[in-house]
């Protein structure tokens, strides 16, 4: 049984090989077991020397070192990358080179009355997150916009690391438009898809009437 584990194991290695960027959860997977493995194997062979002393030239090196393997060299995932990787698409390295890592960081936002709401926006204009007197999550790096009550001045805020304010800073600096959010272009391409199509529908109806009248 455990060797059909390891040979399924070993497929999806060869395909990680192809596509990192879509077997990032996989090669996390992989590298917190081996390494627990590893430390679990190593604690139960200190204990019993006399009979696995030699765990620790084979099998406790071996999952410690693919762990290790893995952790330098598994891909870091982008903004960008991963919605490629969801399509199935090569990821882009332009000459704008590696994107914002994938990685979530803490932003706490503290207003002044601890009854105002706080809306956090993104940067297409789509609110993510609301709070009240105090607002505490983990995002990807970027641009957002803050505001303290729906409808009311919003304020820009970059986060490139882990980030605290409270109103009186953002009051005290810069205002921004918060951007009216944008159809995808899917859905604009099915509304005119429809469209077009009611178009036609209406025309045919209007032939088969004039010909119905001519006859």
């Amino acid at each position: 049984m455990l060797f059909i584990i390891y040979l399924v194991w070993e497929v999806f290695f060869f395909l990680a090989a192809r596509r990192p960027l879509a077997y990032v959860p996989f090669l996390n997977f992989t590298m917190w077991a081996n390494l627990f493995h590893g430390l679990l194997m190593a604690v139960q062979a200190g204990m019993m020397m006399d009979r696995y002393w030699s765990k620790w030239f084979t099998d406790i090196p071996f999952v410690l070192i693919l762990a290790l393997g893995i952790y330098l060299w598994r891909p870091r995932r982008t903004v960008e990358d991963s919605a490629n990787a969801e399509l199935g698409a090569a990821p882009d390295r332009g000459a704008q080179g590696v994107g914002l890592v994938w990685v979530d960081l803490w932003l706490v936002i503290m207003a002044t009355c601890p009854e105002t709401e706080i809306w956090l926006g993104d940067d297409h204009g789509h609110f993510v997150q609301k709070g009240t007197g105090t607002l505490r999550t983990s995002l990807l790096p970027g641009n957002y916009t803050v505001e303290f009550g729906l409808s009311t001045t919003p304020y820009p805020i970059c986060l490139a690391g882990e980030s605290r304010y409270t109103q009186a800073e953002l009051a005290a600096g810069p205002t921004c438009a918060r951007r009216i959010p944008q159809l995808l272009d899917r859905t604009v391409e099915r509304d005119g898809r429809n469209a077009s199509s009611r178009r036609h529908r209406k025309m045919r109806l209007g032939d088969a009437g004039r010909s119905a009248d001519g006859k």
